[in-house]
This record gives C-alpha cells, sequence and structure tokens, in this order.
C-alpha cells in the first residue's frame, strides 16, 4: 500500500514540467485582446525607433564643434605640457 502512495506521488511529479523544461506548453501565449496588440505595436514601434537612432548616430554622430569633448580626449596635447623633455 505504501509503495502505490509512493509511485503515485512520484508519478505525478515525473508527470508535470518542470520550471527549467524546454516544453512550451503555457510559456509563449500569444496576445489575444485589443488591448495586448496594442501594447505589443507600441513595443515593436519604440523598438524600431531605437535602432534607427542607434544606426543613425553610429555613422552620422555630428560632433564637429572644436570644443566637443572627443576633441578634448582625441588631442595629443596635454595641459600644462611645455613640449621640451624634463
Amino acid at each position: 500500500m505504501g509503495s502505490r502512495l509512493m509511485s503515485a506521488a512520484v508519478g505525478g511529479i515525473v508527470d508535470m514540467p518542470s520550471e527549467f523544461s524546454q516544453s512550451p506548453h503555457g510559456r509563449m501565449a500569444a496576445p489575444t485582446g485589443v488591448w495586448e496588440h496594442v501594447v505589443v505595436a507600441i513595443s515593436v514601434l519604440i523598438v524600431l525607433f531605437c535602432l534607427y537612432l542607434c544606426v543613425r548616430y553610429f555613422f552620422l554622430p555630428r560632433e564637429r564643434e572644436e570644443d566637443h569633448i572627443k576633441k578634448k580626449i582625441l588631442d595629443d596635447e596635454v595641459p600644462g605640457d611645455r613640449g621640451g623633455d624634463t
């Protein structure tokens, strides 16, 4: 009798998908309501806009001012350096 209860309990646990299982059952529910579609559409638009800005400013950074921080960092001249050997 005890072994039947044990096997029934273990059988119930074994049949349940674990938290880290590869089963997609119940984990990938598609949007069903109108509001869920609206939220997904807005999220997609935000991601696409951020991707556009990332690519745009990567290739066209528009940092042409002489006092831009990039110019100060990349400048070979060190403030206070007189150019001679010490």
